[in-house]
Protein backbone atom coordinates (compact mmCIF):
# COMPACT_ATOMS: atom_id res chain seq x y z
CA UNK A 1 0.00 0.00 0.00
CA UNK A 2 1.24 3.47 -0.90
CA UNK A 3 0.80 6.47 1.00
CA UNK A 4 0.64 10.54 -0.30
CA UNK A 5 0.79 13.05 1.77
CA UNK A 6 -0.10 16.81 1.30
CA UNK A 7 0.52 20.06 3.19
CA UNK A 8 -0.90 23.13 2.32
CA UNK A 9 0.49 26.44 4.31
CA UNK A 10 -2.79 28.46 5.72
CA UNK A 11 -2.74 32.11 5.14
CA UNK A 12 -5.31 33.08 6.81
CA UNK A 13 -8.54 31.52 8.35
CA UNK A 14 -11.32 33.02 6.48
CA UNK A 15 -14.35 31.28 8.04
CA UNK A 16 -14.72 28.53 11.35
CA UNK A 17 -17.75 27.44 12.76
CA UNK A 18 -19.76 24.14 13.85
CA UNK A 19 -22.57 22.90 12.06
CA UNK A 20 -25.67 20.32 13.93
CA UNK A 21 -22.92 17.67 11.93
CA UNK A 22 -19.90 19.34 11.33
CA UNK A 23 -16.73 21.38 11.93
CA UNK A 24 -16.78 23.47 8.86
CA UNK A 25 -13.71 25.77 7.72
CA UNK A 26 -12.71 27.94 4.90
CA UNK A 27 -8.54 29.06 4.99
CA UNK A 28 -6.81 30.96 2.09
CA UNK A 29 -3.20 29.22 1.21
CA UNK A 30 -0.40 30.21 -0.37
CA UNK A 31 -0.50 27.93 -3.83
CA UNK A 32 -4.23 26.76 -3.70
CA UNK A 33 -6.69 29.62 -3.34
CA UNK A 34 -9.37 29.08 -0.86
CA UNK A 35 -9.68 25.62 0.61
CA UNK A 36 -13.04 23.87 2.05
CA UNK A 37 -12.53 21.89 5.07
CA UNK A 38 -15.17 19.38 7.17
CA UNK A 39 -14.23 17.71 9.98
CA UNK A 40 -10.65 18.44 9.19
CA UNK A 41 -10.40 16.75 6.02
CA UNK A 42 -9.52 18.52 2.90
CA UNK A 43 -12.90 18.61 0.82
CA UNK A 44 -11.86 20.76 -2.23
CA UNK A 45 -9.94 23.80 -3.05
CA UNK A 46 -10.18 26.79 -5.66
CA UNK A 47 -6.93 25.42 -7.50
CA UNK A 48 -8.14 21.84 -8.34
CA UNK A 49 -11.65 21.02 -7.57
CA UNK A 50 -12.77 21.29 -11.33
CA UNK A 51 -10.97 18.28 -12.20
CA UNK A 52 -12.60 15.92 -9.21
CA UNK A 53 -16.06 17.76 -10.26
CA UNK A 54 -15.70 16.83 -13.84
CA UNK A 55 -14.12 13.61 -13.60
CA UNK A 56 -17.32 12.80 -11.29
CA UNK A 57 -19.90 14.21 -13.65
CA UNK A 58 -18.88 13.80 -17.02
CA UNK A 59 -18.03 10.35 -16.97
CA UNK A 60 -21.09 9.07 -15.95
CA UNK A 61 -23.61 11.49 -17.56
CA UNK A 62 -21.95 11.07 -20.89
CA UNK A 63 -22.39 7.41 -20.53
CA UNK A 64 -25.75 7.58 -20.77
CA UNK A 65 -27.43 8.89 -23.96
CA UNK A 66 -29.48 11.72 -23.15
CA UNK A 67 -29.77 11.87 -19.06
CA UNK A 68 -32.88 13.52 -18.44
CA UNK A 69 -33.09 13.78 -14.78
CA UNK A 70 -30.29 13.62 -11.85
CA UNK A 71 -29.81 13.01 -8.78
CA UNK A 72 -26.78 14.40 -6.16
CA UNK A 73 -26.50 12.44 -3.09
CA UNK A 74 -23.73 15.02 -1.06
CA UNK A 75 -21.86 17.67 -3.10
CA UNK A 76 -23.29 20.82 -0.85
CA UNK A 77 -20.73 22.80 -2.39
CA UNK A 78 -22.16 22.77 -5.84
CA UNK A 79 -19.90 21.65 -8.03
CA UNK A 80 -21.48 18.96 -9.64
CA UNK A 81 -24.46 20.61 -10.10
CA UNK A 82 -21.69 23.59 -12.31
CA UNK A 83 -20.74 20.64 -14.04
CA UNK A 84 -24.45 18.97 -14.09
CA UNK A 85 -25.95 22.24 -15.53
CA UNK A 86 -23.90 22.04 -18.50
CA UNK A 87 -25.58 19.12 -20.30
CA UNK A 88 -28.23 20.62 -21.94
CA UNK A 89 -30.52 17.35 -22.47
CA UNK A 90 -30.90 16.95 -18.15
CA UNK A 91 -34.73 18.09 -16.87
CA UNK A 92 -34.29 18.13 -13.39
CA UNK A 93 -31.45 18.28 -11.32
CA UNK A 94 -32.14 17.24 -7.21
CA UNK A 95 -29.63 17.82 -4.49
CA UNK A 96 -29.95 15.82 -1.02
CA UNK A 97 -27.11 17.56 1.33
CA UNK A 98 -27.50 17.09 5.11
CA UNK A 99 -26.13 19.99 5.84
CA UNK A 100 -27.22 24.00 5.31
CA UNK A 101 -24.45 25.34 6.26
CA UNK A 102 -21.94 23.71 4.07
CA UNK A 103 -24.03 25.03 1.04
CA UNK A 104 -24.44 28.53 3.00
CA UNK A 105 -20.51 28.35 3.07
CA UNK A 106 -19.93 27.54 -0.36
CA UNK A 107 -22.29 30.07 -1.78
CA UNK A 108 -20.39 32.93 0.28
CA UNK A 109 -16.88 31.78 -0.21
CA UNK A 110 -16.73 29.45 -3.28
CA UNK A 111 -19.16 31.62 -5.40
CA UNK A 112 -17.63 30.17 -8.82
CA UNK A 113 -18.04 26.58 -7.62
CA UNK A 114 -21.87 26.89 -6.24
CA UNK A 115 -22.97 28.27 -9.59
CA UNK A 116 -24.77 25.57 -9.71
CA UNK A 117 -27.50 26.12 -7.59
CA UNK A 118 -28.40 29.29 -9.91
CA UNK A 119 -29.58 26.92 -11.92
CA UNK A 120 -33.50 26.78 -12.28
CA UNK A 121 -33.37 22.92 -12.82
CA UNK A 122 -32.06 22.63 -9.28
CA UNK A 123 -33.93 21.52 -6.59
CA UNK A 124 -31.80 21.50 -3.17
CA UNK A 125 -33.31 19.35 -0.27
CA UNK A 126 -31.91 19.81 3.48
CA UNK A 127 -31.90 17.26 5.77
CA UNK A 128 -31.42 13.28 6.93
CA UNK A 129 -34.92 12.36 6.57
CA UNK A 130 -36.23 10.57 3.86
CA UNK A 131 -37.95 12.31 0.71
CA UNK A 132 -41.29 11.29 -0.37
CA UNK A 133 -40.46 13.53 -3.51
CA UNK A 134 -38.73 11.14 -5.33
Amino acid sequence: MSREAHSLKIEQIIFQGKSLYQDIMVFQSSTYGKVLVLDGVIQCTERDEFAYQEMITHLPLCSIPNPKKVLVIGGGDGGVLREVSRHASVEQIDICEIDAMVVDVSKQFFPDMAVGYEDPRVTLHIGDENYSSF
